[in-house]
């Protein structure tokens, strides 16, 4: 699901060619396209425009037209991913991962799953500090952001740590059992730690005070700090979290 929600960047030329088409935008279209032409990132190029200042008023017949089949797609494939969560579904992914070495075929042993956790977390950080944040700083591209019509990518980025957080706290919504549980069970110093990474990586990318595609421009300085903040985060959970859980977690 994944890649047909959230591919970047959008593809502006095929875009404006399917707008341009005759094509109908059933569901069954709109599902044979490529996911650069599918998801978030073109319905926010659509609301939004190139420069994010669009108004209502300036949409066409088309781009509504558009916009409403890829926002019907959007709900189909989200709804698809909360039904694979859902307890009360047959062959469900959350009694897969919470069945982890007892009968779960996904993850055999209970340390395939916490490994399973603690690897996304790592990922996510490295994604958006050396892919989301890193390459565009790189290139020096602001076309290359994942969030530029809408102006929002800090916040996506943000976010994104805050999952991590959310994760290893056991907290969303509800405080539930953790990573953090574990970590505290067997190092307290460790525990520390992670909480500063996550708390650093947030703060650093707090300093970034312009939109993102401006700052890699305008406060490259503080770019690279959030990286670095970030990555800092990711070792920590790759070197020292993923090595406890292999030696504590059978």
């Amino acid at each position: 699901i994944d890649p047909r929600i959230d591919t970047w960047p959008v593809d502006f030329t095929d875009l404006e060619a399917q707008l341009a088409s005759g094509n109908t935008f059933t569901q069954e279209y709109i599902t044979s396209l490529e996911d650069a032409l599918k998801g978030f990132h073109p319905i926010e190029y659509l609301l939004f425009g190139v420069d994010g200042n669009k108004t209502a008023g300036q949409f066409t017949a088309r781009e509504v037209e558009y916009i409403t089949a890829l926002a019907n797609d959007l709900a189909a494939l989200t709804a698809s991913l909360d039904e694979s969560w859902d307890p009360a579904t047959n062959g469900n992914y959350s009694h897969a991962f919470t069945s982890a070495g007892d009968g779960s075929a996904e993850y055999p042993t209970e340390r395939s799953a916490y490994e399973e956790l603690v690897n996304a977390m790592a990922g996510i950080c490295d994604e958006v500090a050396n892919g989301k944040m890193g390459e565009v700083l790189l290139a020096q591209d602001p076309l290359l952001e994942e969030s530029p019509f809408a102006k929002n990518s800090i916040i996506d980025f943000t976010n994104n740590i805050r999952g991590v957080e959310n994760v290893y706290l056991g907290k969303y919504l509800t405080d539930g059992t953790g990573l953090e549980d574990f970590t505290r069970e067997h190092d307290l110093q460790l525990d520390n730690a992670i909480k500063q990474r996550i708390a650093a990586a947030v703060a650093a990318l707090g300093t970034i005070t312009v939109p993102f595609g401006e700052a890699i421009s305008q406060q490259p300085v503080q770019v690279q700090q959030a990286i670095d903040a970030i990555d800092a985060l990711s070792g920590t959970l790759n070197d020292e979290l993923l090595p406890l859980v292999q030696l504590h977690v059978d």
